[in-house]
């Protein structure tokens, strides 16, 4: 069955995976240019003004749902190579639809 699902989308497993494997090193990159952290950076967020550890913060929560839509790419790409007539495409859009209000409404200001 799986032989003909991937004929039927003209890709092999090897495609997929190769595919997947893509995906997963430009969203690592990605993240690690965002959670890259150090001791000092901890250090230096005490010395900060309000307003600049607000926006520290707010970048680490960026960071954070950088990293959570990492995992979710991760987990959707190997559901489809599970189930490949998709299916958990609404939770896709609907993970989507929630990272951008949370990031740009909530908390760029357009309250």
């Amino acid at each position: 069955m799986a032989a003909s699902d991937s004929a039927i989308n003209g890709t092999s497993d090897r495609e997929r995976i190769d595919t997947l494997h893509a995906d997963v090193q430009a969203l690592t990159s990605l993240v690690e240019g965002f959670s890259t952290r150090t001791a000092a950076d901890a250090a230096m967020h005490w010395q900060l003004s309000g307003e600049s550890k607000a926006r520290l913060d707010h970048l680490d929560q960026k960071r954070l749902m950088l990293s959570c839509y990492k995992h979710l790419l991760i987990n959707q790409r190997l559901s489809m190579r599970a189930n490949p007539n998709g299916g958990n495409d609404i939770s896709l859009w609907l993970f989507v639809c929630l990272f951008v209000y949370f990031s740009v409404v909530k908390h760029d200001g357009y309250q």
